[in-house]
């Protein structure tokens, strides 16, 4: 795992709002990712 990664994971341990921020960014993050997926997986199929 990467320093940062430790870091953070720390952090969220300690820091109730620290962990539901960061959860905020990776779900956003995967949002974004689930939605280029389906994107083109909608453009193969026209």
């Amino acid at each position: 795992m990467a320093k940062s990664a430790i870091v953070k994971a720390d952090v969220e341990k300690d820091n109730l709002e620290a962990h539901v921020a960061l959860c905020h960014q990776r779900y956003e993050n995967l949002e974004r990712r689930l939605t280029t997926i389906e994107e083109k997986v909608e453009h193969i199929h026209t």
